[in-house]
């Protein structure tokens, strides 16, 4: 009876260590959560931003490629006479090339 008693007593020291690590690793994995929850809301703070630069970047960059579209129609537009392009048709040229 009295071995039976020590096994039981082991067998429940042994259940006690495993639960203090437990509940250890436990404690560790949650300042690990908290710490990986607060960069994440940097880096979506940061992804925010950049995105609100890009986004000011394509307005400028549209901008910039429509006033070259525009300045390309007027050319195509414009006369056939002198210039680089001699007497020739300029559309007929720049599908040429």
């Amino acid at each position: 009876m009295n071995q039976l008693i020590e096994q039981l007593q082991n067998e429940q020291m042994g259940m006690k260590q495993a639960r203090g690590k437990l509940e250890q690793e436990n404690s560790s994995l949650a300042v690990k959560i908290q710490l990986c929850a607060g960069r994440g809301q940097q880096k979506k703070t940061e992804l925010e931003a950049e995105e609100a630069r890009f986004r000011e970047y394509e307005i400028n960059a549209y901008t910039i490629v429509q006033k070259a579209v525009e300045a390309y129609e007027k050319f195509l537009s414009g006369s056939t006479q002198g210039g680089l392009f001699g007497t020739g048709d300029k559309r007929a040229y720049c599908q040429k090339h």
